[in-house]
Order: structure tokens, then C-alpha cells, then sequence
């Protein structure tokens, strides 16, 4: 099952969302969503699109055990700890999302994860167990 609602400039409130347990495919780019809490209950989630979105704080997602790809491109986050656990994880998404030089980069996700750098930023201060992505989409 998957859902999609890219652009709804006015969704902020996805609480209802927490529902659809059975939600493999869930795309909430370009909305103004904030609080990511209700996303906690969709374990079965495979891929997750939060590009665009105003949330900061991604803790919600550490217990997505099933998620294969997360795409954070162009949001405010920093910390990307709570996605340490995530073993499952193969493609992780941070194009125009952490500063060069942020403290919390990837080098602590899961080895098998693909990450694609912000455009710019050297690949260098990645870390060397990360396999990168050098496209950009």
C-alpha cells in the first residue's frame, strides 16, 4: 500500500496517517509538516520521502526496522542518530540537508547504506563505511 501527497502546502497535521499500518510507501514532500510522531506506528514502511519538509527532529523513525529507503533532501535536519538502528536501511537521501562539516553526519548508519552528499560538500568528511552515491537526483 502507498501514499502519496507531495506539494499539500498546507498539511501539517498527519496524525491520521499513524493508522495505515500496513503502509509500505509513504511521500510527504513539500508539505509543512513538523512533527513526525504519527510516522512511529508504520513499521511496515519500505521507502519514506520527506524532502521539503519543515520537521527537525526524525526520532520518530527509529523503529522503522523495515525501512530500505529515506529521502531527508532539502529539510533542516541535523541529527541523524536515530537512524543508527535502522539495519534495514539502503538508501539514505541528504542532498542540500547537512552542513559539510555537521557533527552528526552518516558515520554511524548501518554499512550497507548508500548515502547521496549535498551537492558541494566533500565526500571526504563522509564516513569511510558509507558507500556513496555520486548521482544526484
Amino acid at each position: 500500500m502507498s501514499l502519496t501527497l507531495v506539494g499539500h502546502e498546507a498539511l501539517t497535521d498527519i496524525s491520521r496517517i499513524a493508522g495505515l499500518t500496513k503502509l509500505e510507501w509513504l511521500e510527504l514532500s513539500e508539505t509543512a509538516v513538523t512533527d513526525l510522531s504519527p510516522l512511529a506506528e508504520l513499521t511496515a514502511l519500505k521507502n519514506l520521502y520527506l524532502g521539503s519538509i519543515p520537521a527537525t527532529d526524525i526520532s520518530p523513525l527509529a523503529g522503522l526496522s523495515a525501512l530500505e529507503s529515506l529521502s531527508l533532501r532539502s529539510s533542516p535536519t541535523t541529527d541523524l542518530s536515530p537512524l543508527q538502528g535502522l539495519t534495514a536501511l539502503r538508501r539514505l537521501d541528504l542532498g542540500n540537508t547537512l552542513p559539510p562539516t555537521s557533527p552528526r553526519s552518516p558515520a554511524s548508519l548501518p554499512s550497507r547504506t548508500s548515502t547521496s552528499p549535498s551537492p558541494g560538500s566533500p565526500t571526504s568528511r563522509r564516513s569511510p563505511a558509507c558507500r556513496r552515491s555520486s548521482s544526484s537526483t
